[in-house]
């Protein structure tokens, strides 16, 4: 697990002695700890366990990111199972743990922290029919089209959409996709566009055409207002950096 604002990385393992082999000795003790390179320290780890036959043990390591300001690094992470009693020297294992452990410094838009994220993991913005009809009703209509972005399915590669950071971009992609609306626009509305603005597949960023790659309709401002705060705590949450990608599902049955 990661530790959100702390550049921490939580590294846990289990360990289970299912039967004995040979002499079993009850002074044995077992330790386990996670390690990391480059640009990663270890924090603090569990302190070595009696062994306990056909009981999980646990262990945690806390590893915490020294990569450089404005910069995201792979992290490479194993851990080492260590075996020791007073008459047994010790003998020790290595595994390999997640591989795709990736570290930014103060690269999240918004944000001065730094943090650790899985990168091989994309990220699902799930939108409801019975909270905000409207946006999900028009984003499955879009994915239905043919417009990016909805998970994989059913055997069906997923498209995902990526983060945009550029401003400028952002609301060009807002306005080439709303000047195709050109039916009055109801009270208390505004023009929805997708893909969102701020991914690389918006209506100016990505190109495309009208209707099978982009799509515009009006909305209610107070789903607009709903969905704006799901986007922007996506990309805090899940830490989107500059083009990295995420999917979008429109659930039409809750």
């Amino acid at each position: 697990m990661t530790v959100w604002n702390e550049g921490a990385f939580i590294y846990g393992d289990h360990v289970w002695a299912h039967s004995e082999w040979g002499e079993y000795d009850p002074n044995l003790m077992v330790s386990s700890n996670g390690q990391c390179s480059p640009y990663c320290t270890v924090k603090a780890s569990t302190a070595p366990k009696p062994l306990q036959l056909r009981t999980w043990l646990q262990f945690n390591t806390t590893l915490v990111t020294s990569v450089p300001l404005n910069q995201a690094e792979t992290i490479d992470v194993d851990t080492v199972l260590k075996l020791k009693s007073n008459d047994f020297a010790g003998v020790s294992y290595a595994t390999s743990g997640p591989g795709d452990l990736r570290c930014d410094n103060g690269m999240l838009k918004g944000s001065t922290n730094s943090g650790f994220v899985f990168s091989g993991t994309w990220p699902t913005l799930t939108f409801k029919k019975s909270e905000l009809p409207e946006i999900t009703g028009h984003i499955s209509r879009a994915q239905s089209r043919g417009n990016p972005g909805a998970p994989p399915a059913g055997g069906v590669p997923g498209s995902p959409l990526t983060r945009l950071y550029d401003d400028a971009d952002a609301e060009e992609n807002r306005s080439d996709a709303c000047s195709y609306l050109t039916d009055p626009r109801p009270p208390n509305s505004s023009c929805d566009e997708y893909p969102f603005a701020h991914t690389y597949e918006g209506a100016y960023t990505g190109g495309g055409d009208w209707m099978s790659d982009f799509s515009a309709e009006w909305a209610s401002q107070t789903e607009q207002d709903k969905q704006g705060g799901m986007i922007a705590n996506l990309y805090r949450d899940e830490r989107l950096l500059d083009a990295d990608a995420f999917y979008v599902k429109a659930d039409l049955k809750s």
